[in-house]
């Protein structure tokens, strides 16, 4: 069953579903008509039938005589009506009055028709409509034939079911003609997409199918943006692993040489087995630094960031003991006090020593840097200025991209390209904005934009 709903294509479920709906609305239509008309149909025996009762009742039928002139006068049709008068004083000789064929009716038996209290229904003579009344002693009772009136309402249920099976034929060729509409381009677009799967054309947009809705062309659209970002990062993954093995390859081929180094002159000139060893140590050190930030990178999406309070005055503080001695650039600092955040201690640690070393990489060893911690309004900003080499406005665009190194500094001077990445993402985790601007004459000034907790 499951399977076979599956396969159920979207022309089919709307076809089923419309089919059914216009039933349920034409049945319930025919049902009202023929309750409204058999309704009709009783009201106007219920008149029929009171009107010949007061009529009989008025001509005070107690003599054969009179019963005679009734018949003569043509007043009753003995064909639909049944009659039977008993008058109790006899006064004409004759209690009993019988039309044609009453004493027959009489003799069978009548079967009431629930819940009608004035229906009958007998197999030979079918379905009654009956009336009683009673005046100066004399009972009259009338039963009227419905015989005409079944037959039309027989022949209304006939046209109805008539008419119900050439509408929904007719219903049928319609909706099936407005589901291929519906679903043709559905169909389009999944042929597309299926083409572009086999040929391995994923770079391809599609095009919007022909006819399409609007839900349709916004599918489309929306389906050519996720094939872009797919794209995107596909080709993010290979730029990655491709900067990535260049970036190992370096380090891996300096241990190399200086291990066949070591291996061939080792013996001869020992002295140079400590420096090799210290190239060794450097690119180890190197890699290992590398190979963090990769995983970092990599586990970004699976991060959990662990929000905590935070006195940010003395982390700052903490982080220029840290790094004071081991630069040669004096770090001068202007730390307003008592500024409490709230975040990921660890990770605005690593945020704000990355910019602070990038600062000092790109320094003059005899310059300074200075940092300043300023609160304004509900916000706080850490202001990280050196007097280095600057980054140009194209450069800026790039910074914070895996890898991106500027053509200035490729090859002078020692790095990676993955700090600045980084330090984006873990200011993104950690709602820090990110503001770069020149540090006049020359330099560059860093800011982190922090929400003050406690304000």
């Amino acid at each position: 069953m499951t399977k076979k709903r599956n396969e159920l294509s979207s022309e089919k479920i709307i076809t089923r579903r419309v089919i059914w709906l216009v039933l349920i609305i034409v049945m319930f239509f025919s049902i009202s008509l023929l309750i409204g008309i058999g309704h009709e149909i009783l009201e106007q025996e219920s008149r029929k039938a009171n009107n010949m009762l007061t009529l009989i009742e008025r001509t005070e039928i107690d003599s054969p005589h009179d019963w005679r002139i009734l018949r003569q006068n043509n007043l009753l049709n003995v064909k639909t009506n049944f009659v039977y008068i008993y008058d109790k004083t006899a006064h004409g000789g004759q209690k009993h009055f019988y039309s044609p064929q009453t004493k027959s009716l009489m003799n069978h038996k009548l079967i009431q028709v629930k819940p009608f209290d004035n229906i009958y229904y007998s197999p030979k003579f079918g379905f009654l409509y009956y009336v009683s009344g009673s005046s100066k002693g004399i009972n009259y009772h009338i039963w009227r034939s419905v015989k005409d009136e079944i037959s039309l309402m027989n022949r209304i249920i006939q046209v109805s079911i008539l008419m119900l099976i050439i509408f929904v034929l007719i219903s049928l060729v319609y909706i099936k003609i407005t589901a291929l509409q519906l679903s043709s381009p559905l169909n389009q677009l999944s042929n597309n997409v299926e083409h572009l799967i086999e040929n391995n054309k994923l770079k391809t947009n599609l095009k919007v199918p022909q006819n399409a809705s609007v839900e349709v062309e916004k599918l489309t659209l929306k389906f050519n943006e996720l094939l872009k970002q797919l794209n995107n990062q596909n080709q993010r993954e290979k730029d990655f692993i491709s900067n990535a093995t260049h970036e190992l390859k370096t380090p891996i081929a300096t241990i190399k040489s200086n291990v066949q180094l070591i291996k061939r002159r080792g013996q001869q000139h020992p002295e140079i087995i400590a420096k090799s060893f210290n190239y060794i140590d450097s690119e180890v050190n190197l890699m290992q630094d590398l190979v963090d930030q990769l995983l970092m990178i990599s586990r970004e999406s699976h991060l959990k960031v662990s929000k905590e309070m935070i006195d940010l005055t003395a982390l700052v503080q903490e982080i220029i003991s840290n790094t004071q001695p081991m630069v040669s650039q004096q770090i001068r600092s202007d730390i307003a006090p008592d500024q409490t955040i709230i975040g990921d201690k660890v990770m605005i640690n690593l945020i704000i020593t990355n910019i602070l070393n990038n600062a000092v990489k790109y320094s003059d060893a005899s310059s300074s840097i200075h940092i300043s911690l300023v609160p304004f309004g509900n916000k706080v900003r850490l202001n990280i200025a050196d007097k280095g080499i600057g980054i140009t406005p194209e450069e800026k665009k790039h910074i914070f991209e895996r890898f991106y190194r500027s053509p200035n500094v490729r090859g002078n001077v020692q790095g990676n390209g993955l700090g600045l990445s980084l330090v984006s993402q873990l200011s993104n985790l950690n709602n820090i904005q990110i503001d770069i601007q020149d540090n006049q004459p020359h330099g560059t000034i860093f800011s982190l934009i922090f929400e003050r907790k406690g304000f």
